[in-house]
């Protein structure tokens, strides 16, 4: 029996009191202003209910002073959608305490580093430098969320997923100083940083047209930028332009690092051993001692298997959806399910009526894999004509 396993994992935590202040909401910026001020000691999160529209502000630590808001107690299981959240902040500031790069926060997006992580690396030829400026590593997606399976009550859990992520991380300028033509690739800036624990953000400015000294000419450019410095601009890492850096980098050995890598990412696409990597990485998670604030730690259990029966959380049912109806004449009376060919050779093909020739079909296969009259019949069926050969 297949033993199906779902990459969510439900996360445990105690039903307890939490000290918060509340303030009425006003619009975006007062919620981002609050954020940026305290992300350090407090958690925000903006609550529409039928209480009105408010901010509920969650401080780490018990006796952090006031922000001014109207103090409140609220319970964890009464605000699922709340623990997620401080859950997800537990985890963006252990990751930032070991100084790991995160690139956003919803999801939480951490790239595997390390060597022995670079893709890229390990598919380079031997007697080949390090490619220091180019990499394809690893991305972990991690995200903390309410999760409601078949009507069961709803519970929060962590789901983390795979992918590989392509880097080229030197500016323009550095590119150009190896020798490296950006003209007709498409070039971003990088924006202010609003969380200092989140690596800055980039904003795609334009294509590049020309090169003026140290600048580059843009078209297809974001309004108000005709040019940038080429310090200050990166290669969007699209097809194209990562194509031309392998090719900079690697010139007639690039066929050769592509197969390389092509078979790198086919591994850790395979089932198994990207469900290990992802199984390693919970298990890391889980080892740490964490909490939601104010002390309320929280853990997280092993992945939903379809064979853990005896779990607190069990796996979703799964249900077979209905097969296809497949049509074979206009007037739609003429169907038959999976398989196709069942009804290919009871009905024809629907489009057999419209030949305005009958179509000639040659068959060719040893006589004795063929009852005598198969082919001939199936010929006939799609509306062909069978021609004997001695």
């Amino acid at each position: 029996m297949t033993n199906l396993v779902l990459n969510v994992s439900p996360a445990n935590f105690a039903d307890s009191p939490l000290e918060v202040e509340l303030f009425d909401y006003e619009d975006h910026i007062q919620l981002e202003r609050l954020r940026h001020t305290h992300h350090h000691t407090h958690v925000f999160k903006r609550d529409a209910s039928d209480e009105g529209d408010r901010i509920i502000c969650v401080p780490l630590k018990s006796g952090t002073p006031s922000l001014g808001g109207r103090s409140d107690v609220i319970y964890t299981y009464d605000n699922l959608w709340l623990c997620a959240t401080l859950i997800r902040n537990s985890l963006i500031n252990y990751f930032h305490s070991i100084r790991r790069v995160l690139f956003d926060f919803l999801p939480i997006k951490l790239v595997a580093d390390g060597a022995f992580n670079d893709l890229l690396l390990q598919s380079t030829p031997d007697g080949f430098d390090w490619v220091e400026w180019l990499s394809v590593r690893p991305l972990f997606e991690i995200e903390a969320r309410v999760f409601n399976l078949d009507d069961r009550p709803p519970f929060v859990g962590l789901t983390i997923d795979l992918r590989t992520t392509n880097q080229i991380l030197w500016p323009c300028s550095k590119l150009m100083e190896k020798g490296f033509n950006p003209i007709g690739l498409y070039v971003k800036r990088q924006m202010e940083s609003r969380d200092d624990r989140i690596s800055p953000r980039f904003q795609l400015v334009g294509r590049v047209e020309q090169i003026r000294g140290l600048e580059l000419q843009l078209n297809d450019a974001r309004e108000g930028f005709d040019s940038i410095a080429a310090e200050d601009a990166y290669l969007e890492t699209r097809f194209d332009s990562f194509e031309r850096c392998l090719a900079h980098a690697f010139g007639p050995h690039l066929h050769i690092v592509k197969a390389r890598l092509e078979a790198q990412k086919a591994t850790l696409r395979n089932g198994p051993q990207r469900l290990d990597r992802l199984t390693k990485v919970l298990g890391y998670i889980s080892d740490k001692q964490l909490d939601l604030g104010q002390g309320v730690h929280f853990t997280f259990g092993p992945f939903f298997e379809q064979r853990g029966r005896g779990a607190v959380y069990q796996f979703p049912s799964v249900q077979q959806a209905p097969g296809a109806t497949y049509v074979f004449d206009p007037t739609g009376e003429r169907t038959s399910r999976w398989p196709v060919d069942a009804g290919m050779n009871k009905h024809g093909p629907y489009s057999q009526r419209d030949f305005i020739t009958r179509p000639k079909v040659c068959v060719i296969c040893q006589r004795e894999r063929s009852e005598p009259r198969s082919v001939p019949l199936a010929l006939h069926r799609l509306g062909g004509r069978f021609f004997g050969l001695e």
